[in-house]
């Protein structure tokens, strides 16, 4: 069962569209082969706080330095920062109930 409202892929849409348009000249001297720029910053930081991979293997997978990996990671999660007022939200009362009735139930 699906509580949230958003698919994952409406999600990543939603936080790499504003993405795209901060200085996306720190994602793409190594991301220039993407299609995205912003979408591929986002799966590189989303790897890393995801896996316990070492930041070398993780530069190796998308192709870029593991300075440049870090600068990225950096980047992206100080973005994310910034969102958080917009995208974290307490529950409302009925998904609480809703939350209750799951538990106990």
């Amino acid at each position: 069962m699906m509580i949230g409202t958003q698919s994952d892929e409406q999600l990543i849409k939603t936080i790499s569209n504003p993405l795209q348009h901060t200085d996306s000249k720190k994602f793409s001297t190594e991301i220039s082969t993407s299609k995205d720029v912003a979408t591929a910053a986002l799966a590189v930081t989303l790897w890393y706080l995801g896996n316990q991979s070492a930041q070398r293997d993780i530069a190796e997978r998308f192709d870029i330095s593991p300075g440049h990996l870090s600068v990225i990671v950096k980047d992206v999660v100080d973005f994310l920062c910034c969102l958080s007022e917009a995208v974290i939200r307490w529950p409302t009362e009925p998904q609480l109930c809703l939350f209750d009735k799951l538990i106990l139930h």
